[in-house]
């Protein structure tokens, strides 16, 4: 409207310029189309009151099939005309290419033909008198079904200055079996997301430098998936801007879980250009509001990242908040998987069958130590431990599940959809964590000897033993999150993505130190694991392992809850001592700092009560009360009431089979007792 005004045009025909000339909208839905309609003439009615004497003829449409046109319609179109047989070559196309388009919307591709042709012909119709009934039956049909297809082709075929649109989000799971087939035909490189696919589509509808802006969930920008869509914006086009709004982009429920960006793409090539880019993915639940206020704050506006820098990050990520630091250490080019073979593991096809917690079956039909699969063969145990995703926990912990591998799992190998994936490396020592969580917060722990993991737990197996500490030391660092972030912002940790991180190899000194620091983190969290029942290797409670000269459950209790304060504040210090090393090795000491807040440590921690748990604790998944402690030491006593558990032996006594009280388990090796003790 002001472009209009500076260039003297008159205020009572601007709104009609604009309906008529600059606007152009399409829609699947009949109902939306309406509105859109609407809305328009009350914008423009807003600026021109007596726009209604004279209504806009406007330029919307909700998409209409051509299901219903008989083939006696097509030949009353053409009958008499010098044109006949282009007239029908036209109407056979918009017939043919509208055929089931409400199952497509404007994703169809339409070509331009001659729409001047048909609409005067139209016309003809429109003023001419039928010679019969059958023809008035036709002329009705025609004159109701065939203008609607022309318009609706007029706007899809040609090209536009600006495209904008929210397009629909559908994973191709959702997709029926006609918009699936004809997206692989059509649109390869973004079948798997419906807004992907319009984002191809709207590139192809703007004219050469024009603009293309939308906003879409942001996983275009970083899934392997849509590698090819992000490498043909980066070879074809110009990323202008970017605003990464993450969640509660939008009022309604869906908007809540959908993490959207807003961007702008220019049809043109420049060689050097820098999107200016705005994060506000931090924003959200009680601070969704902060999105507006901070859109104009300097701290959340980036465009140090040229366009052609982006493709010196793995996959090609649009990591437009990566430093030059950052950007340096992808150029090495130095990947993680120079040291550690990463592979997923077991498909079982029906988890509900073949997995069970540990204390679900008889424990001594579980196979510790195993060193390879076909030892199962001997069809001494049934159940093998198994690594299957669990808490965030680093460094050791979540053995919590027994698969059944029984002779070379052969019953698994019968079920339809299982995989044995990477089998030979079942059993073996490795680093562990789960595929599906927050990668912000990425966790790594040891995956013992003995071990199955499978497609929810994928595991990492260090080329060379003195790797081993290293690697597990740089997976839970603020370093590798921070790296892991640039390459990987959704909530699956996928074994690709950890294997394209740069990884850099200090000097054995620092190795040494790292290897020490890494040990400690998994002697502590082990001694953590193994206090609770829930740990195969449980000996006594500790109450009773730390009562030590104590005459009263209240002093067992603070010698726990002391000894469990000491133990959680050396692991952070271990952590943090570990991320200042990492930071150095990487040379990013202006952008990180090695301090780890609390609620990230990974081992019990205990208060009196709820309310003295503070603030900087909320959310962390080991915190324990006095309450807590109580229970489980209640449960302790049921189970030496109920023989599980003895005070006069450690660990399991009873866990189900026959009673036998000269065998037991300890740290995964089964002893015998004999006169001189327990061998």
């Amino acid at each position: 409207y002001e472009i209009y005004l500076s260039a003297g045009y008159s205020e009572r025909e601007i709104p009609t310029l604009i309906l008529e000339k600059n606007l152009y909208g399409l829609d699947i839905d009949d109902r939306a189309g309406q509105l859109a309609t609407f809305a328009l003439l009350m914008k423009a009615r807003s600026k021109n009151r007596r726009i209604f004497r004279h209504k806009p003829k406007m330029n919307l449409c909700s998409i209409q099939e051509s299901n219903d046109i008989p083939k006696e319609a097509i030949e009353y179109i053409c009958k008499g005309d010098f044109k006949s047989s282009e007239i029908k070559e036209g109407i056979e196309y918009l017939i043919e290419v509208f055929h089931d388009a409400k199952e497509y919307g404007s994703i169809l591709e339409v070509k331009e033909i001659d729409f001047e042709a048909l609409e005067k012909r139209i016309e003809e119709i429109r003023n001419n008198v039928p010679e019969d009934i059958f023809e008035l039956q036709y002329r009705e049909i025609i004159l109701e079904k065939i203008p609607p297809l022309i318009e609706q082709a007029k706007i899809m075929s040609q090209k536009y200055e600006v495209v904008c649109t929210n397009p629909p989000y559908m994973g191709r799971s959702s997709m029926n079996p006609k918009l699936k087939e004809y997206i692989d035909e059509n649109f390869s490189s973004t079948k798997n997301d419906l807004y992907a696919v319009f984002i191809e589509k709207c590139l192809k509808m703007i004219k050469v430098t024009g603009f293309n802006a939308m906003i879409t969930m942001h996983s275009w920008m970083f899934l392997d998936a849509f590698k090819k869509l992000r490498r043909g914006i980066l070879d074809n086009y110009s990323l202008y801007s970017i605003v990464h709004l993450g969640m509660e982009a939008f009022t309604n429920i869906i908007g809540k879980v959908v993490q959207t960006v807003a961007f702008v793409i220019r049809k043109t090539k420049l060689t050097d250009i820098y999107p200016t880019s705005i994060r506000l993915v931090d924003f959200y639940d009680s601070r969704k509001y902060e999105k507006e206020i901070q859109f104009f704050n300097p701290k959340y506006r980036y465009n140090v990242v040229s366009q052609k820098d982006f493709k010196n990050i793995p996959n090609l990520t649009i990591a437009y908040w990566i430093s030059k630091r950052m950007m340096a250490i992808f150029k090495e080019k130095n990947n993680f998987n120079k040291i550690i073979e990463c592979k997923t593991g077991l498909v079982a096809g029906n988890n509900i069958k073949y997995f069970r917690y540990w204390h679900e079956v008889k424990f001594n039909k579980i196979g510790f130590n195993y060193s390879c699969i076909e030892r199962t063969k001997l069809c001494i145990h049934k159940w093998y431990p198994l690594n299957h995703g669990g808490d965030r926990r680093k460094w050791y912990g979540n053995h919590l599940e027994v698969v059944d591998l029984y002779d070379n799992a052969i019953n698994i190998r019968q079920e339809k959809n299982s995989m044995l994936r990477n089998s030979q490396y079942y059993f073996k020592k490795g680093i562990n964590w789960n595929r599906v969580g927050s990668s912000v917060k990425f966790a790594a722990r040891v995956s013992l000897s003995g071990f199955v993991f499978d497609d929810v737990s994928p595991t990492g197996f260090p080329k060379k033993d003195e790797y081993y500490e290293y690697c597990l030391g740089f997976l839970n660092s603020k370093v590798f999150n921070s790296l892991l972030n640039i390459i990987n912002t959704g909530i699956k940790t996928e074994i690709g993505h950890i294997s394209r991180i740069p990884i850099f190899i200090p000097k054995f000194t620092t190795m040494s130190t790292i290897k020490k620091l890494s040990n400690e983190c998994i002697k502590m969290t082990k001694t953590d694991w193994d206090s609770f029942e829930t740990s195969w290797d449980f000996k006594n409670h500790p109450l009773l392992t730390y009562k030590k000269e104590a005459d009263t459950i209240e002093e067992a209790f603070t010698n726990w809850s002391n000894f469990a304060e000491n133990q959680f504040n050396q692991l952070k210090a271990n952590e943090e001592e570990l991320n200042r090393i990492f930071i150095e090795i990487y040379g990013l000491q202006d952008e990180l700092t090695p301090e780890v807040e609390d609620k990230d440590i990974t081992i019990t921690r205990i208060y009196d009560s709820k309310e003295d748990i503070p603030e900087s604790m909320k959310g962390n998944n080991y915190v324990l009360t006095r309450e807590d402690v109580i229970k489980s030491f209640i449960s302790y006593a049921v189970g030496c009431m109920f023989g599980r558990y003895s005070l006069d032996e450690e660990g399991l006594i009873y866990a189900g089979g026959d009673f036998d009280d000269k065998f037991r388990l300890r740290d995964g090796q089964w002893e015998i007792k004999t006169k001189e003790g327990w061998k």
